[in-house]
């Protein structure tokens, strides 16, 4: 029905602009520690001129240099194994954001195929209940039964479908079902 594919189709813009604010909000959680990083980058690199300026010892200085370049690299291991993390934090909820919306359009396909399934059986029910002289021989009749038994199976997934009278189906098909084959 058109109602339910419109909700099917809000669920997947929903599910896609989700995705697009979670993408958004990890941006900008990049950008600020970014900018942290650049920051303290900036402030190690101001604390090494001022070391360098005020600092005689030759091999005090060349130490501390060290240590700061040390600090400086292992800053960028760190931001490189978060940018790292962001980037499998994406991919996760990029594949979970597209397996919720294949979902959705399988099941959208699943329930046009049930719809069919209803539809054709309810045809066939019908013309064989407009010709009913020609439900002669027992071949006849059990398919006859077996169409009812399919609808009745579809009939129960789509109870909003009530174009049929299901109590009157089902109380022909025992009527019936009892002329051919007993009581039983």
């Amino acid at each position: 029905p058109a109602t339910s594919r419109a909700g099917l189709t809000q669920k997947i813009e929903a599910a896609i602009n989700a995705f697009d604010q979670t993408l958004a909000e990890q941006k900008a959680k990049r950008q600020r520690d970014r900018t942290e990083a650049l920051q303290q980058i900036s402030s190690l690199q101001s604390l090494n001129e001022k070391l360098a300026k005020s600092c005689n010892d030759k091999d005090r200085l060349i130490q501390q240099l060290k240590i700061n370049l040390e600090q400086v690299e292992e800053k960028a291991t760190q931001l490189q194994q978060e940018v790292q993390k962001w980037k499998d934090e994406a991919e996760f909820y990029k594949a979970r954001e597209y397996k919720e919306i294949d979902n959705l359009r399988k099941q959208q396909t699943r329930e046009k195929t049930d719809a069919q399934v209803i539809k054709e059986c309810k045809e066939s029910i019908f013309k064989m209940l407009i010709n009913e002289n020609e439900l002669t021989d027992d071949g006849s009749r059990v398919e006859f039964y077996r169409s009812i038994i399919n609808l009745l199976k579809f009939a129960n997934r789509n109870e909003e479908d009530s174009s049929f009278d299901l109590q009157a189906i089902m109380e022909y098909f025992t009527t019936e079902g009892k002329k051919i084959f007993g009581n039983n």
